[in-house]
């Protein structure tokens, strides 16, 4: 859930760290 909290530049990547 770090990554989540964490500002990310791509919405990409927000999706992988909900799906984790």
């Amino acid at each position: 859930m770090v990554l989540f909290k964490r500002p990310l530049p791509s919405k990409q990547l927000y999706s992988t760290a909900v799906s984790e």
